[in-house]
């Protein structure tokens, strides 16, 4: 009777236990009798395939996420890594919610590819920013060296 089951679609098998709580098969001894097999006859296994995606079932509901992590993705998340690090600056220097900074930063290419890069509207929005500036600042304002993703940052915050 195994064989015959394991010949048989899954799909198809866990449909009809979830609708209707059992299975019909042709008996492999009499192809003439039809089986009726109860869920609770068996035991079902559900094993994920090879694949970029993580999912979860309750009942006959699947929801499922892509987990590749595509280079915007990362820089996205850079992003608001540094967006995050940028307002915890500046609630440390007592600014007010509505003034506007100059943000100075230093790091690796790949960190100021992101400053520059496509998100770098949404950093300067977020914070209050006018100007992202790479390198140090001229005058003595507060920094923070941090690590984020592996590399080491600085950035500063200056009121305009």
């Amino acid at each position: 009777m195994a064989d015959a089951l394991s010949s048989m679609d899954p799909r198809d098998m866990f449909k009809s236990f979830l609708e209707n709580g059992w299975v019909e098969m042709a008996n492999p001894r009499d192809s003439s009798q039809i089986l009726h097999i109860d869920q609770e006859d068996v035991e079902i296994v559900k094993t994920a395939k090879e694949s970029s995606y993580a999912g979860v079932q309750e009942g006959p509901y699947v929801v499922a996420i892509e987990t590749v992590l595509t280079p915007k993705l990362a820089e996205e998340g850079l992003a608001r890594e540094v967006v995050h690090r940028i307002q915890g600056m500046r609630r440390s220097a007592d600014f007010d919610v509505i003034d506007r900074i100059v943000t100075y930063y230093q790091g690796p290419p790949e960190f100021s590819d992101v400053m520059r890069g496509a998100f770098s509207d949404y950093i300067r929005d977020e914070t209050l920013s006018t100007e992202l500036v790479s390198g140090s600042p001229d005058t003595n304002i507060a920094t923070e060296t941090i690590k984020v993703e592996g590399m080491e940052i600085t950035l500063g915050v200056q009121r305009v």
